[in-house]
């Protein structure tokens, strides 16, 4: 389970026959999210959250929301534009290895996070 802070996931096993005399813990996991994949899972949830749950309007424009929540996670508003821009685009760049880390240097034709756009 993801919580709200998105940070992870948590699982137990229990025994239980269902109630609450009988309910033995066997074991725990918990499995932290690398820091970029909470970068995207946050950004995913920016754009349902901006369009009401309208999955079509948050993946045709997820990235320029993508490049809006960015701003807002790293508090890059009052930055000058060029020094926004680079950090913006240093981290999409980082988010485009993550997902794809066998991607060729030459192969970078504009789109941002193909991979995470395919169907």
């Amino acid at each position: 389970m993801s919580g709200t802070s998105m940070d992870g996931i948590d699982a137990a096993l229990l025994e239980t026959d269902g109630t609450p005399e009988l309910l033995i813990e066997i074991d725990d996991f918990s499995l932290s999210y690398h820091p970029l994949f909470k970068i995207l899972l946050k950004s995913v949830e920016f754009g349902i959250r901006k369009y009401n749950g309208d999955l079509e309007k948050a993946e045709t424009n997820f990235v320029k929301d993508l490049k809006e929540f960015l701003e807002s996670e790293f508090k890059l508003k009052e930055s000058k534009s060029n020094e926004k821009d680079e950090v913006i685009e240093t981290k999409i760049k980082e988010l485009r290895k993550y997902l794809n880390p066998n991607e060729q240097k030459g192969n970078q034709n504009g789109g941002v996070i193909l991979i995470f756009l395919k169907k």
